[in-house]
């Protein structure tokens, strides 16, 4: 991706960023509606639901952890990469003054 598609995908990081945190809060907001609404008595380890939303948690934990340490992995290969190639951010000015 060049520079300039970056800075220009850098406002729908922003506005998918803030979309996501809506989201999240609304849920939230929903989830805690619904439990003072049924009483917490409902939610115990002898409902099924229970276990659906147990099994639902770890599920999305383990689909963060996994992405998560794909991403480090990434970051991991991007800058070893551009150690064995020489490139850094100041990687210009280097090559310009070993010119002179």
């Amino acid at each position: 991706m060049t520079h300039s598609n970056k800075k220009r995908m850098r406002p729908l990081l922003l506005v998918a960023t803030v979309v996501m945190i809506i989201i999240a809060v609304n849920l939230h907001a929903v989830g805690a509606i619904l439990l003072s609404k049924t009483g917490f008595g409902v939610f115990s380890l002898s409902n099924p639901i229970s276990y659906v939303l147990i099994g639902l948690f770890f599920v999305a934990a383990m689909f963060k952890l996994k992405h998560l340490l794909g991403f480090m992995h990434r970051k991991e290969k991007q800058s070893a990469r551009e150690i064995t190639n020489g490139v850094s951010s100041t990687g210009g000015v280097q090559h310009e003054q070993s010119r002179e």
